[in-house]
């Protein structure tokens, strides 16, 4: 009886397509794996082969949004270090609708939020970098609560949040946003403390490669 009930749940799940599949979990994390390392040896095209096959894994397998949203994220990544910009955007975009949805219904543990916020840097960064500065605002102003804390106490802390502010900064002016522009310049020359600011744009920081 045991059995027959083990093996009708298993064909229930297969019916509904509504349990996470361990044949696709595992070759979802082999895929994550290998496009890591495709990524340090600079096989990029290898790594996107990878990074797709593991978003494929995470549908296919049922293997739930925010293991989705992460393969959609590290695809979005490789995307941006092979200079296809506009993939790379639209990727990141999914990703954030699925965590932020996730946020919304309660479902996207404390731990994780660090990912979702992840993404915003990422989109803002590319936003920034293609000077779509109105498109990057939201962005800057959901990571700059987080970034504050992450530099703090840091070795190279207040070179990485005064670059951020900087940049923060510039998109305001931009868009003609002069008050709160004025807030963040106060806002980095308290970082700075008097020290002449040594500034690195986004995408470097996030290592990306200079795109045309």
């Amino acid at each position: 009886m045991i059995k027959i009930k083990h093996y009708t749940i298993l064909l229930a799940c297969f019916i509904v397509a509504s349990c996470a599949n361990p044949i696709n979990d595992h070759t979802y994390h082999k895929y994550q794996r290998l496009s890591q390392e495709a990524s340090r040896s600079g096989n990029l095209e290898a790594a996107e082969e990878y990074d797709k096959r593991a978003i494929i894994n995470a549908r296919i397998g049922n293997l739930g949004d925010e293991k989705l949203a992460q393969a959609l994220h590290n695809l979005a990544l490789t995307k941006h270090d092979l200079c296809k910009l506009d993939e790379s955007e639209e990727l990141l975009l999914e990703a954030i609708r699925i965590r932020e949805k996730m946020q919304a219904d309660g479902s996207l543990k404390s731990k994780n939020k660090k990912y979702l916020i992840g993404s915003y840097l990422e989109l803002s960064a590319l936003y920034f970098s293609r000077n779509k500065y109105n498109e990057s605002i939201p962005g800057f102003e959901k990571v700059l609560p987080e970034m504050r804390v992450a530099t703090e106490n840091t070795d190279n802390g207040k070179y990485m949040l005064s670059s951020f502010l900087n940049e923060y900064a510039i998109a305001l002016e931009k868009t003609s946003k002069i008050e709160k522009m004025n807030a963040i310049r106060i806002e980095e020359n308290k970082v700075l403390n008097g020290e002449k600011p040594t500034y690195v744009n986004l995408a470097s920081i996030l290592r990306h490669p200079k795109c045309k």
